[in-house]
């Protein structure tokens, strides 16, 4: 693919087209065009879930290799989105670790977290599908959680607690259980943006909270975890998580979720 970076007043469309791909595959930072179908210099971490059924290996794809740590957390071939397996969470104290970075400093920049999610219960009180969570202790913490059943609020949101005072953005979201769907929270300028299978949905939970996309998601010194915020475990499966801090790969509109593996 060439550099798109140095091309300069041609409209998206055609840099789609020179490229020969999706339009719904470029997204941009700074005004600049850049392709979100694959692993580039702003993935950081990159976890296919790939494996051999009940595996306890996950390989961070990136170009970091950061070390992933499983809690009873396995890979499963029989229910899977792309490649080998996913990463089966059965709700019970079950979680991932990752490697603690200054990657992490999300920092004011703009961030794109993305991933399939495939919910078995949907129903558990307080249960989280917790995509990224980064705790030091109670009153230092960031979340994304993409579902919240008889939660603070029952749809999708971002969590940031810093210097104990709690902040908080959210989505009314529902998904149906054993169904794939892509998903993606970003955030870029002045707006943060939540994605279920390319579509944008509107902002409605917590309105009076003080999360908005200037605040400073500071640099937490902790190892993230996947799959849990407090004692609260997701359960069901993840495939194909993709976290990109520095670029907002989607840029407010809907687009087409990708049809394959991040490659």
């Amino acid at each position: 693919m060439s550099d798109i970076s140095k091309i300069v007043g041609v409209d998206i469309a055609t840099i789609a087209k020179i490229n020969k791909i999706d339009i719904g595959d470029i997204g941009s930072v700074g005004g600049v065009p850049i392709p979100v179908g694959g692993i580039d210099t702003y993935t950081k971490l990159m976890l296919h879930m790939d494996g051999a059924d009940d595996g306890v290996v996950f390989t961070d794809s990136s170009s970091n290799g950061f070390t992933v740590t499983p809690t009873g957390v396995v890979t499963k071939t029989a229910v899977k989105k792309f490649g080998t397996a996913s990463g089966f969470i059965n709700g019970s104290g079950t979680y991932l670790t990752v490697q603690d970075n200054a990657a992490w400093n999300f920092g004011t920049a703009p961030f794109t977290v993305d991933f399939w999610v495939y919910h078995t219960d949907v129903t558990t009180a307080l249960e989280y599908s917790t995509v990224w969570n980064q705790t030091v202790d109670a009153s230092n913490r960031f979340a994304l959680c993409a579902y919240a059943a008889n939660a603070f609020w029952a749809g999708s949101f971002i969590y940031l607690v810093i210097g104990g005072t709690a902040i908080y953005r959210g989505w009314t979201w529902t998904p149906t259980i054993n169904t794939w769907y892509h998903v993606a929270f970003a955030r870029t300028g002045a707006n943060l943006y939540f994605y279920v299978d390319g579509v944008l949905k509107t902002m409605d939970g917590p309105s009076a909270e003080a999360f908005d996309a200037t605040t400073d998601i500071i640099d937490l010194g902790a190892d993230p975890t996947i799959g849990k915020l407090d004692a609260e475990y997701f359960t069901g499966y993840f495939d194909e998580i993709r976290v990109s801090p520095g670029v907002d790969r989607y840029g407010g509109s809907g687009f087409t979720p990708p049809t394959g593996a991040y490659g």
